[in-house]
């Protein structure tokens, strides 16, 4: 769920809210309890009398045993750092790198909707329908598999049965195969359907009509497989292990010098310095998986939900007056249309219009053309001016 901000808060603000943000999961963890208590533990060994003989004064002298010193101290502090900011950097390239991917693989099945409407006819509506069903189906399985693995619940599969978007032979056909299989198997049948019905549309489509429908099948299949792969290819663990040992060995470090050290403001130092040192570090493990549970994760359930209802808007939305399949379906539309006076085809302020559209209600000072039928005024853009039913023509798009 990804957590809204106003940056017009301020500093102080932002940096004292709690909620939503990656400190409580630090609290959280028996990391951050176990090196805090051993800072607490050294402090109070040093304050009691037993560290602060063997140490002596300014982290001791040179010959004390328990000595030390601050320029030892910043070698291992300064790799830490580059380290970690390294592997955040990477985690977060990581994360826009997955966003656009998934993106794309949306936006893909809204290409192919378009594609098939536009160059089917009458007889190729249903091959459309079921054309696009299949390629739904394929990017649901697609991210089933990112964010669960390959192995499916009943549950998930209920789900697509319950929204139209699979039968229940098309069901038992999918579960023997692979994860990879199945939405390769789904857009390879979506293919096929949509060639048989650019064949048997009337008017036949015009130009190369099966290269592109192919292309945008081929690519949808190419970025299927590379959300996949690139989920699947996380940082090497042995990068990830020598981080965590240098945070770690930098943390208890850190404990020891600031606990021997004689300022009131030591152990605030280092507990803010651990709350940032373990976020940073799990933050980035947050980003290098983004799909889960957590804030940062990308919200897919609303992205399906969106691409469900969009999708039974392009498919079954038509333009008033043109709603029969023909094929000269909108000549009565444009023989009808007006265009009104010759002043509308003037190109408008567009400051002025951008005013205009940030407005509540447009005020006298600034009067649109009422003889313009292009006008911004005559457009009901009211929520309610176009009613869709939610699922019922996703659940008949193969009738």
């Amino acid at each position: 769920m990804t957590i809204e901000y106003d940056t017009s808060h301020g500093i102080v603000y932002v940096a004292t809210h709690f909620a939503g943000t990656i400190i409580p999961h630090v609290l959280r963890t028996w990391d951050f309890w176990v090196i805090t208590l051993f800072h607490v533990l050294m402090v109070l060994g040093y304050y009691t009398g037993f560290l602060s003989k063997a140490v002596g004064e300014d982290f001791g002298a040179p010959h004390t045993l328990f000595s030390i010193n601050w320029t030892d101290i910043n070698v291992i502090s300064a790799m830490t750092i580059y380290f970690e900011i390294f592997y955040t950097n990477h985690c977060f390239a990581r994360y826009v790198m997955l966003y656009n991917l998934a993106c794309r693989i949306v936006g893909l099945n809204y290409n192919l909707i378009v594609q098939l409407r536009t160059l089917m006819g009458t007889n190729g509506y249903g091959y459309s329908k079921l054309a696009v069903r299949f390629a739904l189906v394929a990017t649901f399985l697609n991210f089933y598999e990112v964010h669960h693995g390959i192995a499916m619940t009943g549950r998930q599969w209920q789900s697509l049965l319950d929204y139209g978007l699979l039968k229940r032979s098309e069901m038992d056909e999918l579960v023997g195969l692979g994860g990879r299989q199945r939405s390769n198997i789904l857009l390879l049948w979506a293919a096929e359907v949509a060639k048989e019905g650019l064949h048997r549309s009337d008017p036949p489509p015009v130009g190369n009509a099966m290269v592109q429908v192919k292309d945008c099948v081929i690519k949808m299949r190419h970025e299927h497989e590379h959300l996949l792969a690139a989920a699947a290819l996380p940082v090497p663990f042995q990068y990830y292990h020598l981080l965590n040992a240098m945070v770690l060995f930098n943390l208890f470090l850190w404990a020891y010098a600031m606990a021997i050290c004689e300022s009131c403001w030591a152990s605030l130092v280092y507990v803010g310095c651990t709350l940032i040192f373990l976020g940073c570090l799990q933050l980035a493990d947050m980003l290098s998986d983004p799909f889960g549970d957590d804030e940062v994760d990308f919200p897919v359930d609303a992205w399906l939900e969106h691409l469900l209802k969009a999708s039974e808007i392009l498919m079954h939305q038509s333009y008033t007056g043109c709603e029969h399949r023909g094929r000269h379906r909108w000549s009565n539309v444009v023989r009808s249309e007006t265009f009104g006076s010759s002043e509308c085809f003037e190109y408008p302020d567009a400051s002025k219009l951008y005013r205009l559209a940030l407005s509540a209600s447009f005020s006298d000072a600034s009067p649109t053309p009422a003889a313009c039928p292009l006008s911004p005024t005559s457009i009901d853009m009211s929520p309610t001016s176009t009613k869709v039913s939610h699922y019922n023509s996703i659940r008949s798009l193969d009738s």
